[in-house]
């Protein structure tokens, strides 16, 4: 069995920059996307170049940024979405999916195909993609883990969690998240993140302020 191989895209989602995720399977020629926030045509053309058909659309929660293109990836592809039910009541609403927060008209809705939960494993190839459910930035959060890298959404941004000021957003779940599902994992993992720069469990070890100075209970 092949490595599977990760292309991160950089995108624009509106006026935010949103890392996107391809992973493919060599073997059978499939491919995953993860947080198609915009650049759908990039994720298109990501997809031509390694001649991958797309099985799976997975959104980490449900905020505009991450799940813009999600309709029309679906629509051009095939491909299942999947996420968790804790964020149904995100992706459609503007309010709690923060395109009113920034400005910005709806996004185009979509249908989720596959419920994702704590433990959940979605086939790759020959790959498992385990999901971990990482709630507090929003109460759905999820992050995609296969050996030595997850994909953690907003869970980590490099020294910290993604915002807490928005509807449904915990404090003290985000910091929970970071301590029990992500420093847990092997200290060499890569830690793929939603925003940003990457990082790896060793170092958010040392230096991520949910850990360091974790809010109050």
């Amino acid at each position: 069995m092949g490595a599977l191989g990760i292309t991160q895209l950089n995108v624009l989602s509106a006026m935010v920059h949103v890392n996107c995720f391809l992973l493919f399977d060599p073997g059978s020629g499939e491919a995953a996307v993860i947080d198609p926030g915009g650049g759908s045509g990039e994720v298109l053309a990501g997809l031509a170049r390694l001649g991958a058909k797309l099985r799976y659309i997975i959104l980490t929660h449900g905020h505009f940024d991450h799940t813009m293109s999600t309709a029309e990836l679906r629509r051009a592809t095939g491909a299942r979405v999947c996420m968790h039910r804790g964020d149904l009541g995100l992706k459609d609403d503007p309010e709690q999916n923060a395109t009113r927060f920034v400005g910005i008209g709806d996004i185009e809705p979509f249908d989720v195909d596959v419920f994702l939960e704590d433990g959940s494993e979605l086939a790759l190839g020959g790959h498992r993609l385990r999901t971990l459910h990482t709630p507090g930035h929003t109460p759905g959060e999820i992050s995609v883990y296969i050996p030595g890298a997850l994909f953690c959404g907003d869970t980590v941004l490099r020294g910290t969690t993604g915002r807490l000021d928005l509807p449904g957003a915990d404090a003290a779940l985000a910091a929970a998240s970071v301590r029990e599902k992500v420093l847990t994992l092997p200290p060499d993992t890569v830690l793929y993140c939603g925003h940003g720069e990457n990082s790896t469990v060793s170092w958010e070890a040392g230096h991520n302020t949910s850990v360091i100075s974790p809010p109050p209970c």
